[in-house]
């Protein structure tokens, strides 16, 4: 916290800080999305491989393991493709699609930051055939965008009322003498982070 910054202005200048690679990184357009935070690229009329969005990875990290589906495996849409593991609990992963998933990204068992690092490329989840996608709405890059910016709005104003909530002890930073706090994660607590990040996935 800078010199006579008080901890309102220092919390607001975190959380603009926070939300600025994510405002600066746009969405690839060769692949579909859904309001769950996941991705879906054909392959081919009838297979996809699935993944994670950046921004649902950027919320995640750090990540301690990932639990991937058995395959082949029936895959329902909306229904939990994939769980991960972070310190303060487990976040499903819905699927986009329903199908037959045939292979699972392996490499995340033993490289579970391929997920978040590189979410587009090498952090695939489960590649799924026979794809059916009735009764969900995919998004392109260009739609998907102005929801995510909208949903940015409500996820800021969550961890403001977190924040509102837990003055005027908001807990140790420069402000009182103690280490400067450098993320939202540790200004708003763990516990109530990982809530409102859950919240992220639960979405048709």
């Amino acid at each position: 916290m800078e010199q006579g910054q008080n901890p309102q202005e220092y919390f607001e200048q975190s959380l603009e800080e926070f939300f600025q690679p994510l405002l600066a990184s746009p969405l690839p357009n060769d692949r579909k999305y859904s309001r769950g935070h996941m991705w879906i690229k054909n392959d081919s009329s009838s297979s996809a491989t699935l993944g994670i969005d950046h921004v649902g990875a950027y919320f995640l990290k750090p990540v301690v393991s990932v639990v991937l589906p058995q395959t082949p495996t029936r895959v329902e849409q909306n229904s939990p493709l994939a769980w991960l593991v972070v310190r303060e609990g487990t976040i499903a992963l819905r699927a986009a699609v329903s199908g037959i998933g045939s292979q699972s990204n392996d490499q995340l068992l033993e490289h579970p930051y391929l997920l978040l690092d590189d979410p587009y490329n090498s952090g695939w989840i489960l590649r799924v055939s026979e794809t059916e996608t009735a009764g969900t709405e995919l998004l392109s890059a260009d739609d998907f965008t102005p929801l995510l910016h909208k949903e940015f709005v409500e996820i800021k104003e969550r961890f403001s009322a977190v924040f509102n909530k837990m003055q005027p002890s908001i807990g140790p930073t420069l402000y009182d003498g103690g280490k400067s706090l450098r993320s939202i994660a540790e200004i708003v607590g763990q516990k109530r982070y990982f809530d409102i990040t859950n919240r992220l996935f639960s979405r048709a």
